[in-house]
């Protein structure tokens, strides 16, 4: 019976996400198609009071170890093609000091794109001490408390009226984004209270990937879309994003101690800020890299060991119920969402198959007649419709995705399309293996009190 409830509301919860997916990819087409400094310039006649467009600079943060210089040069690239405001574009590159020759690779990309940016700098990120986990967030703070005391301290630019970005190494910018992120913060009165989120596809090299990889790519793709437009679901920041200097240095920056940084950074905001810190999405989308290495068992593990870092978010339930009772000057409205959404969304993903799947067995497994009762049957016969549904669901996903990722490059024949097609009927295969799995795996470690390094995903 548990099963069959739970089942339904999966199915509830895939309808919502079919429908909000599609919203979000018909905004992502309107939204490639907008000038957004017209737009700026007709509100501005309008008497609204914005900030000046040409006041605004961006600080995007390249935080990278060991990575390919071929994909480095592909993200500032992008940057330096950015519409109206390449040149109040600052990079750094936030280098980390254990890697042979790093400070080379960053001058070497220095010369490159020092004339096509607003600046290029780079730091080094010390090693940390011995015991001490090298993560992420930690190269970010570093890096982010150098471009404060460079631009604000030294060249006296005001920090209200710059963005920081974070973003990975192989983030591939839509040309327009940083002009449609200009536009949201010069209008928004509440840009030192957001987090703006673009959609993250992983097409830069999906039609690459081994097939598993790509169905991953495909659901983490549409997931991620259609909870940026459905207004309800509390989504996170993910890869790459953008927020106001001011706010984070109010923060505190990053966490150095945390894995799940980009979803650590949200709560930080959100608590130490009273509970006025929201996500706001922008519809142009930031291009990544699905995992792919040199062979297909260490492309398997690459993707495994992806989701368990990005499952060890679960790490953040305890400090958001300890910030829950600690903050009682934010409203219970808004703060009990947060605790609902990210403790559901945690347990969902780890244990959801296994309450569908088991959960339909054990009856028959206790009792071998069950089934051949009137409740038993009319269970099963709910339990098929439901499931038959769900599997024409599934294929929506995938419609959605192939509506919005590049055309397939000659080199991938057709017979290779349907090929993949074909294997569709491994989705449930695929998906314990490379997302429940590995979400059960980082949260049994979490739970035996067990660390995590933070490793980084190969990039080929």
């Amino acid at each position: 019976m548990l099963a069959v409830f739970f089942q339904v509301y999966m199915l509830y919860r895939t309808l919502r996400m079919v429908f909000h997916a599609s919203v979000g990819a018909m905004r992502v087409r309107v939204h490639a198609h907008i000038n957004w400094r017209q737009r700026y310039e007709a509100e501005r006649e309008q008497g609204k009071l914005l900030l000046p467009w040409e006041g605004i600079h961006h600080l995007v943060i390249i935080p990278n170890y060991n990575e390919p210089m071929s994909k480095l040069r592909a993200n500032l690239e992008a940057l330096a093609c950015q519409q109206e405001v390449a040149s109040r574009i600052w990079v750094v590159l936030a280098m980390e000091a254990r890697e042979p020759g790093a400070a080379e690779k960053a001058r070497e990309l220095q010369r490159e794109f020092r004339n096509r940016l607003g600046a290029i700098y780079y730091t080094l990120h010390p090693e940390p001490p011995a015991g001490i986990i090298a993560t992420k967030a930690a190269n970010e703070t570093w890096a982010a408390l150098w471009a404060r005391r460079h631009f604000v301290d030294r060249l006296g630019y005001n920090p209200r009226r710059i963005t920081i970005t974070t973003c990975d190494v192989d983030s591939v910018f839509h040309p327009a984004y940083f002009s449609c992120l200009t536009y949201h913060f010069a209008t928004d009165p509440e840009r030192h209270y957001r987090l703006w989120q673009p959609p993250v596809f992983y097409h830069n090299n999906i039609w690459q990937v081994p097939t598993f990889i790509r169905f991953t790519a495909v659901f983490m793709n549409v997931w991620q879309l259609a909870g940026l437009a459905d207004n309800d679901y509390h989504t996170w920041p993910c890869s790459s994003y953008s927020a106001s200097l001011s706010l984070l240095d109010t923060v505190g920056y990053w966490d150095p101690e945390v894995i799940g940084d980009d979803q650590h950074i949200i709560l930080r905001c959100f608590f130490k800020r009273h509970g006025r810190v929201s996500m706001a999405p922008t519809y142009l989308p930031v291009l990544a890299d699905a995992p792919l290495s040199t062979s297909l068992w260490r492309t398997a593990v690459n993707r495994y060991e992806q989701a368990k870092r990005h499952a060890w978010t679960a790490s953040d339930i305890p400090y958001v119920i300890r910030m829950y009772f600690k903050h009682s000057e934010i409203p219970v409205r808004l703060k009990f969402p947060v605790v609902w959404s990210l403790t559901r969304d945690q347990i969902m993903w780890s244990t959801s198959a296994f309450v569908i799947t088991l959960g339909f067995a054990i009856p028959s497994l206790l009792s071998p007649g069950f089934f051949g009762t009137h409740l038993g049957l009319a269970l099963n016969r709910i339990y098929a419709v439901i499931g038959v549904l769900a599997t024409i669901l599934s294929l929506f996903p995938l419609i959605v995705d192939l509506l919005l990722r590049p055309p397939r490059p000659p080199e991938h024949k057709w017979w290779q399309v349907l090929w993949s097609a074909a294997q569709w009927c491994l989705l449930p295969v695929t998906v314990f293996l490379f997302v429940v799995a590995p979400a059960v795996d980082a949260q049994t470690r979490l739970l035996l009190g067990q660390k995590l390094g933070f490793r980084v995903t190969e990039k080929c």
